[in-house]
């Protein structure tokens, strides 16, 4: 806590006789010390107040104590005003709002954890401090992620994350920068509790919060892939259910971005699917020569849906050669139809 000095007011009165020049015309100046803590211009809160008053004739300064009591505090009253003392405690008021935020948010977040731990979902993210639950651990592997990956009668069971963190920040991170959508992110071993044990485990701070996406969704970021991992061992096919990921909620633009960035690196890859997407995706932004590009490069691999779609935006080009294309087709060992 620092502290600053500042002239609060400024005035002149009239109900004061100076003892050394008998004149009437005082100059009155409040000042204020106060609080604060980050920024000097906005006041905590005000620990003093004072009152130098002067003659305006000929400078003679009084002291609080030569002023009668009644008179001085008559001054002082007007010098403070209350409604013009209020900005100096706004530092104060702010950060009352902020805790009450920040009180009510802790508040719903442990009704809705109470909640999704009574009914939980395939999906749910729980935010766990292993120490509560397995001994020894060293000090960075505290903390870690767990998500719901099936439910059966009263029994849940988890997948943890093969990473272990010091901080309970670190998990909040990995969900909002996405990396849980990986599937190398979680470990394949299974654990399983039954409700009344997760409740338990809540209630001893072993499980921290839970987090129940929207849509696929958590902090704006898609954390949930519906697609299926059987392709993850395919060059590109990782990378391509990624994009399909984003392409989910593709009105938001900078998952539309996401997407394509996905799709370029699968179908650079020489995934198929991957290049049909990419392709589809190049359409909807009007890019038709590329988008031709890689359905020519899909289509080449077998894929009818890319074969049809080339089909049917090449012949709206000037420079279609539909028979050059089929010629490739048939020398990859297609039959044209």
């Amino acid at each position: 806590m620092e502290y600053r000095q500042v002239v609060f007011n400024e005035s002149t009165i009239d109900s004061l006789v100076c003892h050394s020049c008998d004149s009437k015309q005082h100059y009155v100046v409040a000042t204020i010390k106060y609080a604060f803590m980050f920024l000097e211009y906005l006041p905590f809160f005000p620990v003093k107040k004072s009152i130098k008053i002067s003659c305006q004739h000929c400078q003679t300064t009084y002291q609080n104590k030569a002023i009668n009591g009644d008179l001085y505090k008559k001054i002082k009253q007007e010098s403070f005003k209350f409604l013009k003392l209020i900005p100096m405690y706004s530092g104060l008021i702010i950060s009352l709002i902020l805790f009450l935020f920040w009180s009510y948010g802790k508040y719903q977040e442990h009704v809705f954890a109470q909640e999704y731990i009574g009914s939980p979902k395939v999906n749910d993210f729980y935010y766990i401090d292993h120490s509560g639950i397995k001994e020894q651990l060293r000090p960075n592997q505290k903390y870690l992620l767990a998500k719901v990956v099936s439910t059966n009668d009263n029994i849940v069971s988890m997948v943890y994350s093969r990473f272990r963190f010091t901080h309970k920040s670190s998990l909040e991170k990995d969900l909002r920068g996405g990396m849980v959508i990986d599937p190398r992110y979680f470990d394949q071993k299974h654990h399983q509790f039954s409700i009344e044990q997760l409740t338990r485990l809540y209630e001893q701070n072993s499980v921290l919060t839970v987090q129940r996406p929207f849509n696929y969704r958590l902090f704006g970021n898609v954390v949930v892939s519906t697609f299926s991992a059987s392709n993850k061992k395919v060059r590109g096919g990782r990378e391509n259910d990624q994009g399909l990921a984003f392409m989910q909620h593709s009105d938001v633009q900078s998952n539309v971005e996401n997407a394509e960035k996905y799709f370029l690196q699968s179908a650079t890859m020489g995934y198929s699917k991957g290049q049909f997407n990419l392709a589809r995706l190049y359409l909807t932004s009007n890019r038709i020569n590329k988008a031709l590009s890689w359905l020519k490069k899909s289509a080449l691999q077998g894929n009818e849906q890319a074969i049809k779609l080339y089909w049917h935006h090449c012949e709206k080009t000037e420079n279609c050669e539909v028979s050059a294309f089929e010629q490739a087709l048939s020398d990859s060992g297609f039959i044209v139809k």
